[in-house]
């Protein structure tokens, strides 16, 4: 630490100091120890310090010298904001931004976070921010240029499983309603004998403040009939309110009232295929009122295109403030990204866990986890984990007659690893490949045994392990992001709903 301001004691700012001796270098941390030490002489009366970190580099060692030094700029005051070039989006939407207003000491690194955050809106193709000379010599004029494009979009989702056939989603949606910032969502979902139509509005900065809220407003109807004896009908309302926690952490609260019904499906006495007893038990209408909350810690270098950085989700649902449902449902994940050979060759890893547990009633279908499709590749969606394949008594022509109905487990595990890169394509047709691999598995029943019209069944709610490996390839085009996924399940079990091909596509507009 070195001080060239004139009252300032280095050993004060000592502390604040992310990076330690021996430690990997991390550019962020240095960030962090910049603004806290730029916080800290601001507070003690210094507005136009600057602190510049001196970086010696000893290439034989493969180590690096900092020293903080800290300097006093000179007296310059931000004389007004100009935004310029944008045709659609308010003004004030790119204002807020900006941690400074005109009037504030001129700081170089809030520009250069407005910059960033400008950029991360992703409502312009372009968007510069640079500084001028104001109306005097301690005057400085910070003009904003952006261009606009396009922030709406019309996506086509279609996927494929070896027994469901063909499945399809709609999806409309508009990042910057009216300029405002706000994103609204439709989106219509069509796969075999499914259908859902859901609603959602956010306004990501209520009353100009770093607060979000809005809502989501659903409609479901589902015939699993494919994969399991019963249809299922939700109907509910969200809303939700997020706030940031710390420059990395943003909290999310939020309500839930449901209505939910599950319709076993009736099967006629000489059919071989029986609906499940356990789903007969859980047959009925549900109403679920809960409150919860998600916390995401986020250290991503970019949320859009990331190649380096850290992401961890924890979130929890109490269910029990009225309605006929009792629970506590719990989800957390982490997931690290590294890159190499300047980015092209990007490699992830995920971990994800759940648990449900209840107090009170017994969880139904509708509550407990489900894996498959896009959260575990190699195996359709609702395809695996407890499976009841139990035998019932022959049916009145002596037919053999059994059970074939997924039923969901109260806890799972999955861990994920992932590498894209380039596969020799010229860099402009956005075309590369990458390579994947799932194993995890899906378990635990409130209760495996149940005993109906005298007949005892049983089933296997066991962690037994699922396991997959597959090719994926990618291509950023003019229509926008396509994927296509060809997957090989490894480790599975007798009666799985497997799925080979997936295929993800969009446009926009």
């Amino acid at each position: 630490m070195v001080s060239q301001a004139v009252g300032l004691d280095p050993e004060e700012f000592r502390p604040l100091i992310e990076t330690r001796e021996g430690e990997v270098y991390n550019v962020r941390e240095v960030e962090r120890t910049i603004d806290a030490m730029t916080f800290l002489a601001g507070q003690k009366g210094y507005a136009f310090i600057q602190v510049r970190p001196r970086v010696v580099r000893d290439p034989e060692n493969r180590t690096i010298s900092i020293t903080y030094e800290l300097v006093e700029g000179p007296r310059v005051y931000v004389e007004r904001i100009d935004i310029r070039g944008n045709t659609s989006t308010l003004d004030r939407v790119i204002r807020r931004q900006f941690d400074i207003v005109e009037g504030d000491a001129f700081n170089s690194r809030a520009i250069q976070r407005a910059r960033a955050r400008i950029q991360e809106l992703d409502y312009f193709s372009r968007a510069e921010v640079r500084v001028e000379p104001g109306s005097a010599e301690d005057r400085a004029i910070v003009v904003v240029d952006v261009t606009e494009k396009l922030t709406g979009s019309l996506a086509l989702g279609i996927g494929y499983s070896s027994t469901d056939g063909p499945v399809g989603s709609f999806i409309i949606e508009e990042r910057n309603f009216l300029g405002r910032g706000q994103e609204v969502r439709t989106e219509l979902t069509v796969a075999g004998q499914r259908q859902s139509v859901r609603f959602s509005f956010f306004e990501p900065a209520l009353l100009d403040r770093d607060l979000g809220a809005g809502f989501d407003l659903y409609y479901r109807q589902t015939d699993r009939e494919d994969e399991s004896s019963y249809n299922e009908t939700n109907a509910g309302f969200e809303p939700r309110v997020v706030f940031p926690t710390s420059e990395e952490g943003r909290l999310e609260l939020r309500y839930r009232i449901s209505k939910d019904e599950i319709t076993p499906i009736t099967r006629a006495a000489t059919s071989r295929v029986q609906t499940s007893e356990f789903i007969n038990a859980e047959a009925g209408e549900r109403y679920t009122s809960s409150i919860g909350y998600t916390y995401t810690h986020d250290l991503r270098d970019d949320p859009i295109e990331t190649r380096e950085g850290f992401l961890f989700r924890f979130s929890q649902d109490f269910a029990g403030l009225g309605g006929d449902s009792q629970y506590v449902r719990t989800v957390a994940s982490a997931k690290a990204w590294t890159s190499f050979l300047d980015g092209d060759v990007v490699l992830s890893a995920e971990i994800e866990g759940g648990a449900l547990l209840t107090f009170g009633t017994d969880t139904t279908v509708i509550d407990r986890f489900f894996l498959g499709g896009d959260s575990f590749r190699g195996f359709a969606y609702g395809g695996l984990g407890p499976l009841d394949s139990s035998l019932f008594p022959p049916g009145p022509n002596g037919e053999v007659r059994r059970a074939s109905d997924f039923l969901g487990g109260n806890y799972y595990a999955v861990a994920r690893l992932q590498a894209s890169f380039p596969i020799g394509l010229p860099e402009e047709y956005g075309i590369y490949g990458g390579v994947f691999a799932d194993i995890g598995t899906l378990w635990g029943l409130d209760r495996n045994t149940i005993t109906r019209n005298g007949n005892t069944f049983t089933v296997d709610d066991s962690a037994n392990l699922r396991a997959s490996v597959g090719l994926s390839l990618f291509w950023d085009s003019s229509f926008g992001p396509i994927r296509l996924n060809v997957a090989y399940p490894i480790l599975s079990e007798d009666g799985d709903n497997k799925e080979y091909f997936r295929f993800t596509a969009g446009t926009r507009f």
